[in-house]
């Protein structure tokens, strides 16, 4: 079982004041820009965000918008026991730097996709359950209407043993919808088999 819990934060110190106990793994959306300083310095929201990480022994990951030099980037970053996985770029988001891929990260919590904003609906999604995840941690900074729940509601693909997860919405494959309200936690069991892939593996790539 794993134990989610989600939070959306609006500087610093709330995100310093974050309640991880009890939980495996905390979703945090980080409603300010994160900026780079020359020569690459570590800002204190990363900083913090590892901090916590070790501190608590779980798995965090951080939703943002990033300005590294000249270039802007809508991004999840992911730390498992203060370690640092890596960061994944929103590959639809329109007015940032394009990611290339939708990765996978093994950790602690188990086996996770992350997708940010809009690109849970591009077909690379599709690929992260064929690649062993057991589940897609979906990111947004943004609120979204009805129309794009039943978008996602559809995107049956990913079989019965697929798991969306919101900020604040838990997509379940077989259609049902739950509000999980914000520093509430969430449990889910790991699903047991494999998904059966689709018959045609989509390459992760580049969206032209």
């Amino acid at each position: 079982m794993i134990k989610l819990r989600t939070a959306n934060v609006f500087g610093a110190r709330e995100l310093a004041a974050l309640d991880y106990t009890g939980c495996d793994l905390l979703m945090v959306n980080y409603n300010q820009e994160i900026v780079f300083a020359s020569y690459y310095e570590i800002p204190q929201p990363i900083k913090l965000v590892r901090a916590l990480s070790f501190e608590g022994g779980i798995t965090i990951t951080l939703c943002a918008r990033l300005k590294i030099e000249d270039e802007s980037y809508y991004s999840v970053a992911v730390f498992d026991k203060g370690i640092f996985l890596g960061i994944s770029d929103s590959l639809t988001e329109p007015g940032v730097t394009i990611g290339k891929s939708i990765k996978i990260y093994s950790t602690s919590a188990g086996k996770f996709g992350v997708s940010v904003g809009t690109d849970f609906l591009c077909p690379q999604s599709e690929n992260v359950m064929c690649g062993g995840a057991d589940y897609i941690l979906h990111h947004t900074l943004e609120k979204f209407g009805c129309g794009y729940i039943c978008a996602v509601k559809g995107h049956a693909v990913f079989g019965t043993n697929f798991v969306g997860l919101y900020s604040d919405i838990c997509v379940k494959s077989d259609g049902r919808t739950e509000c999980i309200p914000v520093g509430q936690s969430f449990g889910f069991k790991l699903k047991e088999n494999l998904c059966a892939p689709p018959v045609t593996f989509l390459k992760l790539s580049k969206i032209e």
